[in-house]
């Protein structure tokens, strides 16, 4: 599931089954990644490449080195990125 929150205003969702502090896992980083290996055109890949920066700059990203490797080799192993 992938939730943009330029179309999503976080104040309207119910955070009743969120966690109290939001935390970004190996796995999401690297599903994010994988959005970018998988643009079908530049701009795409632009908007999705800076959604990746954004989110691993987050005060929620922790140990974002190691994500960011996971992310990279799941981009490329898709086959698309080849």
């Amino acid at each position: 599931m992938y939730l943009d929150l330029a179309e999503l205003d976080p104040a309207e969702l119910d955070s009743s089954g969120l966690p109290d502090f939001p935390e970004l896992t190996a796995i999401i980083l690297a599903e994010l990644h994988q959005g970018v290996a998988m643009a079908r055109n530049p701009s795409d890949r632009a908007v999705r490449s800076e959604q990746v920066g954004t989110a691993a700059e987050s005060p929620q990203a922790r140990s974002h080195d190691r994500r960011h490797r996971v992310g990279s080799r799941a981009a490329a192993l898709h086959p698309r990125s080849r």
